[in-house]
């Protein structure tokens, strides 16, 4: 098993496929990636594997260090990107860092408001809290199905190099607007509310009347996408690493569920689309 130091070193291989389309990277210890594929048109985790060998085949060196998005999110998906993760950990004797998606989530959000901010100002910023207003308060949103949304806030972008979002919710659609609504008051006139989300929460949420236009202008809405996930989980892995967070061995890796009911419960999941398909062809 590869030692701490050497992790430090990099290269790093990062996957993501708690959501789709699913992406992997390889990346090297400052961030900057060497290698990615984004998995188009094809079921989550299908397309991965082939992609990381066919990289292997071009340019040998393995990675010192994987890094996985660990959830909350889709479930087929999780189990695949765990499935890989650990075949790949043990086959080049290497540990494995996990980070849940909302934490994921939140730091990509950061690095598009930085990259935004950067390319307004031409000034670059060292410190993480730079440039950002106080306070912010971010919230991550998740389509996870059944008519449930995962939901975690943060307060700190700094706090997300320390620990995991382990406070991820679930919440149901009225559950959302309410936090949504009650925060946008609390930080009025104080601050900035970043909103996080997949495509699918964002248009559920579009189509409710919580985001009229007064709203929408109240609030920061970022998308990232797969390519941004990616790559916010390899860097906020290295920086995690540099105060000493400790990866897993392969046998330890475990996904993040929040609905292990949802899970095990398939016939609900297929009720639930087959009610969504015919409400889109009724509209």
């Amino acid at each position: 098993m590869e030692t701490l130091h050497a992790t430090l070193q990099g290269p790093y291989l990062a996957i993501t496929s708690s959501a789709t389309p699913a992406a992997a990277g390889f990346f090297q210890a400052g961030g900057i990636c060497d290698w990615a594929f984004i998995e188009e048109g094809l079921r989550t985790g299908e397309g991965l594997l082939a992609a990381i060998s066919r990289r292997l085949d071009r340019q040998a060196s393995i990675a010192r260090l994987i890094m996985l998005d660990r959830g909350p999110g889709q479930f087929t998906g999780l189990r695949a990107g765990i499935g890989i993760t650990q075949g790949l950990a043990m086959g080049w004797g290497v540990p494995v860092l996990s980070i849940d998606s909302a934490s994921i989530m939140a730091w990509s959000a950061w690095e598009i408001i930085k990259e935004a901010r950067l390319a307004t100002d031409g000034r670059a910023h060292g410190a993480y809290e730079a440039n950002l207003p106080s306070p912010m308060q971010v919230i991550t949103v998740r389509d996870a199905r059944l008519g449930a949304f995962y939901v975690a806030e943060f307060s700190s972008i700094p706090g997300l190099l320390e620990a995991q979002a382990d406070s991820v919710q679930t919440l149901n659609l009225e559950q959302l607007i309410s936090t949504f609504s009650a925060r946008r008051t609390s930080i009025a006139c104080r601050g900035e509310l970043v909103l996080v989300s997949d495509e699918s929460s964002q248009k559920r949420l579009l189509e409710t009347n919580a985001f009229d236009e007064t709203a929408k202008a109240d609030v920061t809405w970022l998308r990232p996408s797969a390519i941004d996930l990616v790559g916010a989980l390899a860097r906020l892995g290295i920086e995690r690493l540099k105060r000493g967070a400790k990866p897993l061995q392969a046998e330890q890796l475990e996904a993040y569920y929040v609905r292990n009911d949802v899970a095990m419960d398939l016939s609900a999941q297929r009720a639930y689309r087959r009610a969504q398909g015919e409400q889109s062809r009724i509209s």
